[in-house]
C-alpha cells in the first residue's frame, strides 16, 4: 500500500528537472576539461614518491636491508655489478653473493641506487627498455648491460690464427 501524500519523484533525483542541476553538470565537464594546477602536480608526485619502497630512494643511508637482498642479488648479478664489486668472491663467481649487503652495492652507490629505481620503473610503472636504457646514458652508468640492444649472432669476430 502507497502513501497518497508521497511523490514517487523524490525518491528518483533524477526525475526531478531542478535548474540548478543543470549548471553542476556544466561545472563538471569543465573540472574534467580543465589541467591540473602545479599544487595538483607536486602533490600526485609526493603522493606517488612516498609510496615507493625506502631501499629505491636515492637518500636511503643504508645498506640494502635483508629482506630486500634476493631482490637486489637479482638485479645486480642480472646487471653485472659483480665485475666491478670490490669483494674478490663475487668477482669469481661472477654473481652477488650480498652477505650483510652487496659491497658492490657500497663502492657504487649511486649508480647503483639509480639501477635499482630504473628497475622499479620498468616492473611496476611501465617505464620501456629504451626509456631505461637512455636515463643510464644521460647520466653515464655503468650499469644496464640488460637495457642494451642485443648483438647480431650472425656476426662473428676474427680469431687470430698464429
Amino acid at each position: 500500500m502507497t502513501d497518497p501524500k508521497h511523490d514517487p519523484a523524490i525518491d528518483d533525483p533524477d526525475a526531478l528537472a531542478l535548474p540548478w542541476d543543470e549548471d553542476l553538470e556544466e561545472d563538471e565537464e569543465a573540472a574534467e576539461d580543465a589541467e591540473p594546477s602545479e599544487a595538483e602536480i607536486e602533490a600526485a608526485v609526493g603522493a606517488w614518491w612516498a609510496h615507493l619502497p625506502d631501499f629505491i630512494k636515492p637518500t636511503y643511508p643504508f645498506d640494502l636491508p635483508p629482506e630486500r637482498m634476493p631482490f637486489v642479488q637479482y638485479i645486480f648479478t642480472a646487471e653485472g655489478a659483480p665485475k666491478h664489486c670490490p669483494e674478490a668472491a663475487c668477482r669469481r663467481a661472477k654473481q652477488c653473493l650480498g652477505g650483510d649487503g652487496p659491497p658492490c652495492f657500497r663502492a657504487d652507490r649511486e649508480d647503483l641506487h639509480q639501477l635499482l629505481f630504473l628497475w622499479w620503473m620498468s616492473l611496476f610503472n611501465g617505464a620501456t627498455d629504451e626509456e631505461v636504457a637512455a636515463a643510464l646514458r644521460a647520466r653515464g652508468n655503468r650499469y644496464g648491460l640488460r637495457h642494451e640492444p642485443a648483438k647480431d649472432p650472425r656476426k662473428r669476430t676474427r680469431r687470430s690464427r698464429r
